[in-house]
């Protein structure tokens, strides 16, 4: 399993682009794209009469929902060590989840959460082990560079209360992942400069918000973010999941200067993936990454990720689990035909998870997207959550995170229990014909996740 692995490592390191899925992503191009869906109603989707949920389980026979078996995790997964979950197969149980700050994981809202898990189809949190400001979720950390940079002096738990609550999850059998914030981290950008992007005149970069990152390129920037990973796994957690696992995209980046003549690299970004997957299998965990929404949109790109590095193809193809965040608050009017994206959170999905499975076929990664439970210019309610989950069962996909910046959720969207909802297959696309409207051109919206 873990040759290819280095084979990607050394070829990177030997300045070689790494060879990519060629016959995968051939067949995909040959593929005439799907027609997207469109919304028939009006724009006015936000009006209070659809405040309710709409449940796609509504219309089956009450006796099939009956007959429709819990799913428990225990047995599967949570139970195994870490030697056994070495071997555990590529197919897994269903994950539902939520996110949660370090903030929420030590404080009073953790009972919340937990309370999701108790009574809902909530079965994981994503909790912040590094957050975006580059913070570590426990105060004494065994990691070298987390502790010398002061990266663990800012939570007020330590590191036992942390393992003791992730025993807490695991017991009312959730599933931890650890959210770990690659590349983005201001804190070991000042005390290591030397593991920093640099800038034209001097001094270490910052993005438009004065953060500073970390060089993709360079491997000790890998292993910091590699022993955060096992440190996590040896406390608890069952997947590790990055987030900001690319170069910068905000603020003047044509003034950003990396050492030894290295550029925004896609390579770099795999071989970052290939050496983390290789490092944390062997610590019974699996990995994921976060990636924009926008990735999976059908457009063509300037050959390096738009200037993130991050290749769509290029991530499948060394992680677990990938999770576009198909957040409909981020999508530009006329993408999938949409005068108005945000007011279509099931057409804007659909498509989004629609292009997705697509584009997985024949690689390692399963879809599993982030959705949000929020918005940003239209009133929020728990329907639109809904609708989102709707639109990922209509493709077939059963696992789904959830996103509030202020981890405060939709508790009338979610199912009381967790059960496989998927349809069998896709839906066919709609009838009808796209808007004839000149899309807008493709632009990367935003850093991530909204903070």
């Amino acid at each position: 399993m873990f040759a290819a692995s280095g084979l990607v490592l050394g070829l990177w390191l030997t300045g070689v682009q790494p060879p990519g899925a060629e016959p995968d992503q051939a067949s995909s191009a040959a593929t005439p794209a799907t027609p997207p869906i469109v919304a028939t109603d009006s724009e006015e989707t936000t009006d209070p009469a659809r405040a309710a949920p709409t449940d796609p389980t509504d219309d089956a026979p009450a006796a099939q929902l009956a007959a429709a078996p819990a799913v428990d995790l225990t047995p599967e997964l949570l139970g195994r060590t870490r030697a056994e979950l070495r071997t555990f197969p590529a197919e897994w149980p269903i994950v539902r989840g939520v996110y949660s700050t370090m903030w929420s994981f030590a404080g009073e809202r953790w009972n919340d959460l937990m309370d999701l898990i108790r009574t809902t189809e909530i079965n994981a949190i994503v909790i912040d082990v590094k957050d975006d400001n580059g913070m570590i979720a426990w105060k004494d950390s065994r990691v070298a560079i987390a502790h010398e940079s002061g990266a663990d002096s800012h939570s007020g738990q330590s590191k036992a209360r942390a393992a003791s609550r992730i025993r807490q999850l695991r017991h009312a059998g959730g599933y931890p992942i650890a959210r770990i914030v690659c590349f983005k981290d201001p804190i070991v950008a000042a005390a290591k400069p030397e593991l920093a992007i640099k800038a034209a005149g001097g001094g270490v970069w910052r993005d438009r918000k004065g953060m500073a990152w970390l060089d993709a390129n360079k491997k000790e920037a890998w292993d910091y973010i590699v022993d955060l990973g096992r440190e996590a796994a040896r406390m608890g957690f069952l997947e590790i999941q990055f987030d900001y696992v690319r170069f910068p995209t905000d603020g003047n980046v044509a003034s950003a200067v990396y050492d030894d003549g290295k550029t925004v690299d896609p390579a770099a970004i795999r071989a970052f993936l290939a050496y983390a997957r290789e490092q944390l299998h062997a610590e019974g965990v699996r990995i994921s990454a976060d990636i924009f929404g926008l990735t999976t949109y059908k457009q063509e790109g300037s050959g390096d990720g738009d200037g993130t590095g991050q290749l769509f193809e290029d991530v499948i193809s060394e992680v677990d689990h990938v999770s576009p965040m198909v957040y409909p608050s981020h999508y530009y009017p006329g993408n999938y035909g949409l005068a108005r994206p945000e007011a279509h959170p099931y057409e804007v999905v659909v498509n989004a998870m629609r292009e997705a499975q697509e584009r997985v076929t024949g690689y390692r990664a399963k879809v599993r997207p982030w959705l949000e439970d929020f918005s940003l210019t239209v009133p929020h309610h728990p329907g639109r959550v809904s609708d989102q989950l709707r639109a990922t069962y209509d493709n077939g996909i059963e696992s789904w995170l959830l996103w509030n910046a202020r981890n405060r959720y939709s508790r009338e969207a979610l199912a009381p229990v967790l059960r496989p909802r998927a349809v069998q297959a896709p839906p066919e696309p709609a009838a009808e014909e796209p808007p004839a409207e000149t899309p807008t051109p493709f632009v990367m919206l935003r850093g991530g996740h909204i903070e």
